[in-house]
């Protein structure tokens, strides 16, 4: 085994505030960057030629659903709640803890070949021990919540008791939490105010606080959703949920379309974070979240790709790209920029998760989740801006490398660990299976 991995004469994009691309190598020792720059390659060294590549930070996905990527192409056509109550809610508690785990592979194969190195993620009320699991053992880094759900979601009930919702995810810290040197993380993830009681929610406001752990929800995604809200409570989305003590910087909202006037300074004031995923809302017809409103009032953004089930993809290129194209086409261009949103799913992103003392940019000292883009392709080439070849052309096709923690992953675009192969027919069977369970027969 080598001692160190050296990437040779490649355009290194840090993502430091201000610091321009620039030619140089870069040296990983065990899970940290230990040079980069001008330096040399030692004999020790394990060499990668990298010149005509972007050397950049690990992307980062802050919303996903692992659990649902064997659902992929299985519920078109649909608007959110029909979507979730006619088939993904039936199809997360047929789910047996094999499905689970096929499904969560089949995710993070698809997520390390598009470069994606950080994932927080909301699964299924059962079998989350299978998604930990994978994720540990395959080496992506993830933030991982039970979903919590208490009440019946239209003529659909899917719910827990509270309790043990609540043991459960207390179970689950106890046994994970901070594993594989702190790559893996436990959080709260009450799916949404239409599916969790008041008391359900008021109980994770507490137990995120005296437990230090993350809160991580769905808001104002659809206009029905949000008007059944404001119809069960007096309150827009946000609204009731900062009436719950539920916004905080330890609080990650996804999608945040349907949004007052008010709820726009809720989010800023209270530095809670929204995760802005673009596809699935658009394909869900949910609408177009304001997201350079919100940038412009100082909240937090992120990017993540939702899920397959309902984007069909876990692909950060197309989501960095469609941020700046829908808001182009509601506004105008220029603005939002493919530099802006190059940084949400990389520095900000980190800086979100609070973890950019650790990643999220490339410096000496930090870990190696890394990512080699070929950019000598036909898709991005030329490549003078660097940002805009990326967001607006490169693809998983571009991928060459990929490390987490120092850990190769992906090797001349290729996985090192996991056996498509062997994966791709289990992945079908076990849909085939889920179809059985749950009646939806294709």
């Amino acid at each position: 085994m080598t001692d160190s991995t050296f990437l040779s004469g490649a355009t290194l994009l840090t993502m430091k505030p201000g610091e321009l691309p620039f030619v140089g190598n870069l040296r990983i020792e065990g899970r940290h960057i230990v040079a980069l720059g001008a330096v040399e390659s030692q004999a020790h060294d394990e060499l990668f030629d990298c010149h005509g590549c972007v050397v950049m930070p690990g992307l980062i996905q802050t919303h996903l659903h692992l659990s649902q990527t064997l659902f992929r192409n299985t519920a078109e056509n649909l608007s959110l709640l029909d979507w979730l109550g006619r088939h993904i809610l039936p199809f997360e508690a047929a789910h047996t803890p094999e499905s689970v785990a096929i499904s969560s592979q089949l995710a993070v194969a698809e997520l390390f070949l598009s470069g994606t190195t950080t994932v927080l993620t909301m699964e299924a009320a059962r079998h989350v021990e299978s998604v930990l699991e994978v994720v540990t053992r395959l080496g992506i880094r993830a933030v991982v919540g039970k979903s919590l759900v208490d009440k019946p979601v239209g003529d659909a009930d899917f719910s827990e008791p509270q309790d043990e919702a609540i043991a459960d995810v207390f179970r689950l810290k106890e046994t994970w939490h901070g594993r594989a040197q702190g790559r893996i993380e436990i959080c709260l993830a009450p799916r949404f105010a239409l599916g969790c009681s008041e008391s359900l929610l008021r109980r994770v406001a507490q137990v995120a606080a005296s437990e230090k752990l993350r809160i991580h929800t769905h808001a104002a995604e659809n206009y029905l959703e949000t008007e059944q809200v404001r119809h069960g409570t007096g309150l827009g989305n946000i609204e009731y949920l900062h009436s719950l003590r539920l916004l905080g910087p330890s609080t990650y909202i996804a999608h945040c379309i349907h949004l007052e006037p008010a709820e726009f300074d809720l989010l800023a004031e209270t530095g809670s974070h929204v995760l802005h995923c673009p596809t699935a809302n658009l394909k869900l017809g949910s609408g177009i979240a304001p997201i350079p409103e919100l940038v412009s009032k100082g909240v937090s953004v992120t990017l993540g790709s939702d899920g397959a089930a309902c984007n069909n993809a876990l692909d950060i290129f197309r989501e960095m790209n469609m941020a700046v194209l829908i808001q182009s086409g509601r506004l105008g261009v220029g603005h939002l920029g493919a530099a802006q949103v190059l940084e949400m799913a990389t520095r900000k992103a980190a800086e979100a998760l609070r973890k950019d003392k650790e990643i999220g940019t490339l410096e000496v000292g930090k870990l190696a989740d890394i990512v080699v883009l070929d950019l000598n392709r036909p898709n991005t080439c030329p490549s003078e801006d660097i940002a805009a070849a990326i967001v607006h052309g490169a693809s998983p096709q571009n991928v060459r490398h990929v490390f987490v923690d120092g850990r190769q992953v992906v090797r001349n675009g290729e996985l090192t660990e996991i056996d498509l192969k062997e994966l791709l027919p289990q992945a079908r069977e076990n849909l085939r299976e889920l179809r059985q369970r749950t009646g939806q027969l294709a």
